[in-house]
């Protein structure tokens, strides 16, 4: 969440992930709203290149 503990764990994860790999963690994880679109982080980049596509998924009504 929003909470300092959620902040803490986020960038601990993140620091994990960053020695992990070599590379920063994609720019598309950040902290989501509720009712933001988010649908970039299921499927990130390995590269952390800029992103401008849309989401793949159409929704009918």
């Amino acid at each position: 969440g929003d909470t300092p503990e959620g902040e803490r764990v986020r960038r601990v994860i993140r620091d994990r992930a960053e020695a992990y790999d070599g590379i920063p963690h994609a720019p598309e994880l950040g902290s989501f709203q509720k009712g933001e679109i988010e649908w970039w982080q299921y499927g990130v980049t390995d590269d952390n290149r800029d992103r401008n596509d849309r989401c793949p998924l159409k929704m009918r009504r």
